[in-house]
């Protein structure tokens, strides 16, 4: 049988290149060896090879990686990128957003700036600096995700000022661009460990604490109305000496964390708090909001023998502690127009003894990121403090105060047990205890009762207009409430009036 070789140049011929062997193959006719008519033949088969690698890179490539000739523009995943108070010399943290290509086919991003040369923004593109953002092909239907993030050199201004750029992505027909916010403010950084004899810091710019800042014994810390403090997270106001807080209804003082971009506004344990000790006296807290503390206010002094309060709190606004709202070890406190809502564990707890005054209080064990093990409020003659159990004398007075929270009972009275001084006084409190405690708590209490407030969802504890809360506490001589509302001959329980 006769096998007939089929000819290459008529099944592939319109894939190779025209090759005409009258000139130059003519000039290589084959002799006895044959090798001219070889190298022609391996000319054809180059560029057959050659044909055929293309045809199949072409056939092969996916859509998204073709680039589009007339693509949509690029979408980002944010309408803008946004910074509420940010300090000056401080770096935030990033934000990011994603930039997507709706396309079928890939897109060609030439380049990615910032519309000011000088812009305090800093940005990351893919992994790369904004610098290198060039020539980036994006896939069709892929995204690619982009940080911001900002550091502000000092102004020397006591005003908040805004910043404002926009982030253009250039390509080749069209520039998007997403739009980049920030307040920023500058601040007074507190790095010493040690403060100077009788500071006073004022409204204005805001107070940073990095980490343990002293106030020492004899000496004394003035917060004038509207002081800001925020808080890194290993930050304690230490008060060995004397603190003065002089907010007012209209300029309260604040400590908060340092964090206050999303969900950390409501974080708790962002910094340690205020913590009293030793010889410190005579601290008057009037005007005061404390947020994202561990302990809020943790008081151990040294022991004494009578019962003047070493800290007094009045008009006074706690929430969301780690721990405690009011943590006091064998001290004397005396509280009045307090509030303390979403702590982890108690919200005002006497421990190891002390004397105690509680006056139109709200003290309110909201539902929170924690499960909650300890009553609401707590008294009791002992403590165990690093292997050691503190005791003493218990004495406290608490009236026109709600106590309320999820428990079956939020108040807690737990003798010591060498069976030293408890003496315990409620008058005109609504207590979420079981109505069998009459006995313990007196017949002017109402136990058990829905307090039936505004909107604790929204932190509005006024007591709505069916509350049992209203017109039944008795008068103590507290002249105004917490929002400085003026109160009438027969006030109403806890710290606010209606």
């Amino acid at each position: 049988m006769r096998l007939i070789r089929p000819n290459p140049s008529e099944r592939f011929g319109q894939f190779l290149p025209k090759t005409d062997c009258s000139d130059g193959c003519a000039a290589l006719r084959p002799d006895a060896s044959g090798l001219p008519k070889t190298l022609c033949l391996l000319r054809l088969c180059i560029g057959l090879a050659v044909a055929v690698v293309a045809l199949l890179t072409q056939a092969c490539t996916p859509a998204a990686e073709i680039l589009s000739r007339d693509p949509a523009p690029v979408s980002f995943s944010e309408d803008a990128v946004v910074f509420d108070t940010v300090f000056t010399a401080e770096p935030t943290i990033n934000q990011w957003f994603h930039v997507r290509n709706p396309n079928r086919n890939a897109v060609l991003i030439r380049s990615v700036r910032l519309g000011d040369p000088d812009s305090p923004f800093l940005v990351t593109v893919g992994g790369r600096p904004l610098r290198a953002a060039q020539d980036i092909s994006l896939r069709g239907g892929d995204s690619l995700q982009v940080l911001v993030s900002l550091r502000i050199p000092p102004r020397d201004s006591l005003e908040a000022f805004v910043l404002f750029d926009s982030l253009m992505f250039e390509m080749p027909n069209a520039t998007p661009n997403i739009k980049l916010l920030a307040w920023g403010k500058d601040a007074v950084p507190v790095r010493q460990r040690m403060l100077n004899c009788s500071q006073t810091w004022q409204a204005g710019k805001p107070y940073i604490l990095y980490d343990t800042v002293q106030v020492p014994a004899g000496c004394r810390l003035t917060l004038q109305p509207g002081t800001q403090v925020y808080a890194f997270n290993r930050a304690v106001l230490l008060v060995e000496g004397t603190l003065q807080v002089q907010g007012t209804a209209e300029n309260p003082v604040v400590f908060r964390g340092f964090r206050q971009d999303g969900p950390y506004r409501e974080a708790p344990g962002l910094w340690n708090g205020l913590v009293f000790r030793r010889a410190s006296r005579n601290n008057q807290l009037n005007f005061l909001q404390i947020r994202n503390a561990t302990n809020a206010i943790y008081v151990e002094t040294n022991p004494d023998q009578d019962d003047e309060p070493e800290v007094t709190i009045g008009n006074t606004i706690i929430q969301y502690a780690r721990q405690s709202g009011v943590l006091a070890v064998g001290s004397d406190v005396r509280a009045t127009n307090l509030r303390i809502t979403h702590c982890g564990e108690f919200h005002y707890a006497a421990l190891g003894g002390g004397s105690h005054r509680l006056w139109h209080c709200t003290i309110v064990g909201e539902p929170y990121l924690f499960q909650r093990d300890n009553p609401a409020l707590l008294f009791s003659g002992s403590v165990e403090l690093n292997g050691t159990t503190r005791r003493g004398e218990v004495v406290a007075e608490v009236a026109n105060t709600v106590v309320w929270g999820v428990l079956p009972n939020e108040v807690g009275l737990v003798q010591n047990n060498a069976g030293g001084f408890f003496s315990t006084q409620f008058s005109h409190n609504l207590l979420k205890t079981p109505p069998a405690s009459v006995v313990t708590f007196g017949a002017t209490n109402l136990l058990g009762n829905l307090p039936q407030f505004t909107d604790p969802r929204r932190f509005d504890y006024v007591p709505a207009a069916e509350s049992p809360l209203l017109r039944q506490g008795t008068n103590l001589g507290v002249p105004t409430d917490l929002n400085g509302k003026p109160r009438g001959p027969q006030p109403s329980i806890g710290a606010y009036e209606r």
